[in-house]
Parts: C-alpha cells; sequence; structure tokens
C-alpha cells in the first residue's frame, strides 16, 4: 500500500530497490519515490509464438510491445492465422483496401465487396463477371452457387 493512496492492493509488488510493497499504478520508481532506483528489471521479452526478441524502450510494457510485436510483425503460423480471420472479405474494388467481417456480395454481379461499395453504383457493376481462366461469362445460377461455397466455407471456417 502507497502511503498516500490508502488503497488495499490484493496482489501487491514488491519493488527490488526499496523493497516496499506497491498497488500496480505505484510499483514503478518514479511514481514511489524509490531510493534505490538504480537497480532496474532489466528484461529482454521473447514472442511466445515465434521466438524472437522483442526489443523494448526504457519506461515500455513488455506485454504491451509482445503484444504489439505479434498483431503486426509476428511471422509465425498463429499469428498469421489469426491476421486472415480477423476480416477475410476483402473489397473487389481495384484500389479499396477495405476488408469486412461479413459478405457483401453485390446480386448483379456476384463479386464480394466492402460496405461502402457494395452498391451497384457504388462499384460500377456491369453484371456477371467473366470468369478468368475460359473467359466465359458466369451465369447468375453460378454466381449463386459460387457465393453458397464461398459462404459455406467462411462459416465452416468459424465453427
Amino acid at each position: 500500500m502507497h502511503r498516500t493512496f490508502r488503497t488495499l492492493d490484493f496482489l501487491p509488488v514488491k519493488c527490488v530497490g526499496c523493497h516496499g510493497l506497491y498497488c500496480k499504478e505505484h510499483y514503478p520508481y518514479a511514481q514511489h519515490n524509490c531510493r534505490s532506483p538504480g537497480i532496474q528489471d532489466k528484461q529482454v521479452p521473447v514472442c511466445p509464438l515465434c521466438n524472437t526478441v522483442v526489443p523494448i524502450r526504457p519506461g515500455e510494457s513488455p506485454d504491451e510491445r509482445v503484444g504489439q510485436h505479434i498483431d503486426t510483425a509476428c511471422k509465425s503460423q498463429p499469428a498469421l492465422e489469426l491476421k486472415g480471420k480477423i476480416f477475410p472479405n476483402a473489397c473487389s474494388l481495384p484500389k479499396c483496401k477495405r476488408r469486412e467481417a461479413v459478405l457483401c456480395p453485390c446480386e448483379r454481379c456476384g463479386l464480394n465487396y466492402c460496405v461502402t461499395h457494395r452498391n451497384e453504383l457504388d462499384h460500377n457493376c456491369e453484371g456477371p463477371q467473366r470468369n478468368q481462366a475460359n473467359q466465359r461469362r458466369v451465369s447468375a445460377a453460378g454466381a449463386a452457387a459460387i457465393f453458397r461455397a464461398v459462404f459455406r466455407n467462411s462459416h465452416q471456417s468459424r465453427i
């Protein structure tokens, strides 16, 4: 308990400099005016997924920095799978980079778009799209079958 805070903490942290017990808000050396701040804990955090060392700056929380690493730079398979599952449905408009959590297919052309471009007028819909493999138009029934297959696969992967 810190002298001025007057709050009991169920999980107090012991300062390695002055050996006092402090809450999570007051255990940093600067917060409780530690008499021996020269004794500091030097941590080198390692990512639990890819086992790479994550550099931290003085005063930066190792847990937060490892979390940022997992969210942005981690190359492990679990991190990449997690990134892919968050918003897997990319907009089909060429210059749009948005991804949505749900499918927003155009009823006319069958392509998937973000919420902003889902309307036919917003993506300049040209009707059923040509199949890239043999350059034939996909029928409405074919587009519906493709939509059902994609929807079924994306729904099963979430279960």
